[in-house]
């Protein structure tokens, strides 16, 4: 039914706009799919089930604070009574809690020494990129740290700082003694953690300027992007 209500909206919004660009980025098109979903389905849990799954999909392919507000007012419209609507709502404000110029939100850490910290206390007087990775997930995080050491030799002045979010806090010590690796922590507590920066896969970075504030939340490690956004505010 996803697929379904995907191809309606795809239809119906390229009718008058160009198919040439990436409709998951498209406002429009994710506005589509709510009104869609509204003509399909009065009430009830599919109905409920396909506006969660148009929310997160949208959540994961638009970043622009305007664009957000625009998208969650119109949403909130079909979603009075929606099974979800707390979780959704939750969701929302945790969106605009990551846009560009706030303070980041806390969560719980461990140190290499084993010592409890925060994130709030490992910030950076410098442009830094807190990059994720997992010891349950070898293969993946190596491609990541390849990408870390590639970042490091073209902006010698940026810090990056690596938190590991796998479920083995020993493997993890162990590791990164083993290579000697600096500036890395453990989440404690990954759903916390995957909740207020809505996590949906490691490869998510955060960038935050010398003063404790987001640059950008959503950013993909392997995004060439990234390193746009670099060159402007590391520069």
């Amino acid at each position: 039914m996803v697929m379904y209500v995907n191809n309606l909206a795809f239809t119906k919004y390229t009718h008058n706009n160009s198919t040439l660009v990436d409709l998951n980025r498209e406002l429009g098109f994710h506005l589509e799919k709510i009104k869609i979903i509204d003509s399909l389905f009065d009430k009830g849990s599919l109905r409920d089930n396909l506006y969660r799954n148009a929310a997160y999909a949208y959540i994961f392919n638009i970043q622009e604070h305007a664009q957000y507000q625009d998208y969650f007012d119109k949403f909130a419209k079909y979603n009075k009574d929606n099974e979800h609507k707390a979780e959704l709502d939750k969701v929302f404000k945790n969106v605009i809690a990551l846009q560009a110029g706030q303070i980041p939100p806390d969560f719980d850490l461990i140190d290499t020494k084993g010592s409890l910290t925060k994130f709030s206390a490992i910030q950076k007087p410098e442009v830094t990129i807190y990059y994720f990775w997992s010891v349950n997930q070898r293969e993946l995080s190596n491609l990541i740290f390849n990408r870390i050491a590639q970042l490091k030799s073209l902006f010698p002045n940026v810090k990056f700082v690596g938190i590991d979010i796998g479920q083995d806090k020993n493997q993890w010590r162990k590791r990164i003694s083993e290579n000697q690796w600096t500036d890395q922590y453990h989440s404690i507590n990954f759903m916390d953690l995957s909740q207020k920066f809505l996590i949906n896969n490691i490869n998510k970075s955060v960038i935050i300027d010398k003063n404790g504030r987001i640059i950008s939340a959503f950013e993909d490690i392997f995004s060439p992007n990234l390193e746009k956004i670099l060159l402007y505010k590391a520069s």
